[in-house]
């Protein structure tokens, strides 16, 4: 299976929350890839990379801002929406 996991990349925590994730369904045996950041400020590469993700993809794992409230950054709502688009099962991870 293959697994794309998405996140917001707004704090270094929130970086290792995804990459140990990632590992986790690695682990398993899945192939993964998973949102990094770029050394550039070129965002607009950024988003190519996660939508051409996203149509890799079997499984998208979200990890979401914070559990209580549940919160989700602009930028990954808008590929869960595009996932979603896709016929992509999207599911929400947190540890």
């Amino acid at each position: 299976m293959k697994v794309y996991v998405i996140g917001s990349l707004n704090s270094i925590l929130q970086e290792e929350r995804i990459q140990n994730i990632a590992f986790k369904y690695e682990q398993i045996g899945c192939k993964v890839e998973y949102v990094k950041k770029i050394s550039t400020d070129l965002t607009f590469d950024l988003i190519k990379d996660c939508f051409s993700n996203i149509e890799w993809a079997d499984l998208i794992v979200v990890v979401p801002k914070s559990l209580e409230p549940l919160y989700f950054g602009d930028g990954t709502m808008y590929e869960m929406e595009y996932a979603k688009r896709l016929n992509k099962p999207v599911v929400i991870h947190w540890d």
